[in-house]
């Protein structure tokens, strides 16, 4: 039975951990006529609750209500024990989201959600939401993720407009932050103060890095595990990255990276229409305990944007052993790359940890780049576990006979290879004849 005129209309998911079990509480409020004390007390009883809360963007207060809240706002906030909000930012929740905003929070995701247009209504949702970001609690932060809810919000949002407001929360975070990723560029001060926190682990890089003399020295890289990339942030600061190294190895100095070299297990870069080279892939060879590196770069529709060579990926693989999922772009239908069955037997005894794969691959003549491989001398060294190889759009046409012949060299090049999956409408082709001699 709820409090004396409190009604349930709708829902906020709310957690609140008990000894071992989770319990859940779902509720939205709409206040009527003038509640008692009592129906007070028991609203703050709910809240003080609440561990965890999910704003949509579609959930809204009128703003009676959320004045009269105002009112009678307890000593210690609603949401005393809040640690955790996703917000998914729109017009219909702006004007309460500081409501939940308290200094106990350790764990904000923001959703973008709304798309950019060029109105006077969407100007001042864009200041509100400036604002609102600004007003982020920021001292007991351990994580703080900035995400468009879709492609279409991520291509179109002007997130350069935001850098101050999240900037200014950056400064004001702590040691105790371990993960931040934002699709907003920040401010020199901002990245200078993010690569100083001990505690960090996970990083998005987002826009070009400071300029070197920008940077606070002596520069020191906290110990990241997880890198990512966004559109125009790569080159610049894998640049950066490799200038750092060289100037260290040419003075013998110990490079800014020394930490980051031995902690960095996974890299990711979603940077499209970027050229797949070995401008690209040469500074991450320094990052030999990558066990992820995922390019997620779709090819043009004119031009194919993967450029490595068979000696290339053989050198990355050499350079990167403990490399378990590797994604070198999405192979395209052009068919003008020019890696061939050589660089997949590269990988196979070079990554012995190989468990998924996705590369270019020139499919001409695959049949007899299979035989030939089995000249190489890497022939007889042992070959990984790969369980799954991702063609994606890369056409391969064969007749009856080759068949065979290509399932005999995938077999033999990677001997626990389960699956090949590629695009709907893409690849398939002769893939879906040689697929069916490895899935069951």
């Amino acid at each position: 039975m709820g409090p004396r005129n409190v009604k349930y209309v709708g829902r906020i998911s709310v957690q609140r951990y008990q000894t071992l079990q989770l319990g859940l509480l779902s509720f939205q409020l709409r206040i009527e006529g003038d509640p008692l004390p009592q129906a007070w007390t028991r609203v703050q009883r709910y809240s003080s609750w609440m561990c965890a809360v999910t704003v949509e963007w579609w959930l809204g207060l009128d703003r009676d209500t959320i004045e009269r809240m105002r009112l009678n706002t307890p000593a210690g906030g609603w949401f005393p024990a809040l640690q955790n909000i996703r917000w998914q930012v729109g017009g219909h929740n702006i004007p309460y989201t500081d409501l939940f905003l308290t200094p106990s929070l350790e764990n904000i995701r923001i959703v973008v959600s709304c798309l950019h247009k060029k109105s006077e209504a969407h100007t001042r949702l864009q200041d509100s939401v400036a604002l609102a970001m600004s007003a982020l609690p920021a001292s007991r932060l351990r994580l703080l993720i900035i995400a468009p809810l879709n492609r279409k919000v991520h291509t179109s949002f002007p997130w350069e407009d935001f850098t101050d407001s999240l900037s200014s929360v950056v400064l004001r975070c702590g040691p105790l932050l371990k993960t931040f990723a934002s699709q907003i560029p920040l401010s020199g001060g901002a990245v200078n103060h993010l690569i100083s926190l001990p505690g960090l682990r996970t990083l998005q890089f987002c826009g070009p890095p400071p300029q070197p003399s920008d940077l606070h020295l002596p520069l020191d890289f906290p110990p990241l595990t997880t890198c990512f990339f966004a559109e125009d942030s790569t080159i610049g600061w894998l640049s950066m990255f490799q200038l750092f190294e060289d100037r260290a190895r040419t003075t013998q100095d110990s490079s800014p990276l020394a930490r980051m070299k031995e902690s960095l297990t996974q890299v990711s870069i979603g940077d499209d229409g970027l050229y797949i080279n070995t401008g690209l892939t040469s500074p991450l060879l320094m990052f030999q305990k990558l066990t992820i590196l995922k390019m997620d770069i779709y090819c043009l529709e004119e031009e194919c944007l993967f450029y490595l060579k068979d000696d290339d990926i053989k050198t990355l693989a050499m350079a990167l052993p403990q490399m378990k999922t590797l994604t070198l772009g999405h192979p395209c239908r052009k068919n003008t790359c020019r890696t061939s069955a050589f660089c997949l037997l590269s990988l196979s005894v070079y990554c012995i940890e190989l468990e998924q794969l996705e590369v270019h691959l020139n499919a001409s003549g695959f049949a007899r780049w299979y035989e030939e491989t089995a000249w190489e001398p890497e022939a007889e060294l042992p070959r990984c576990a790969l369980k799954t190889l991702v063609v994606h759009e890369m056409p391969l046409f064969l007749d009856v006979d080759a068949v065979e012949e290509v399932s005999d060299g995938l077999a033999n090049i990677f001997p626990s290879l389960g699956d090949i999956q590629w695009k709907a409408g893409g690849g398939g082709g002769g893939w879906e004849e040689v697929r069916k001699n490895f899935v069951d």
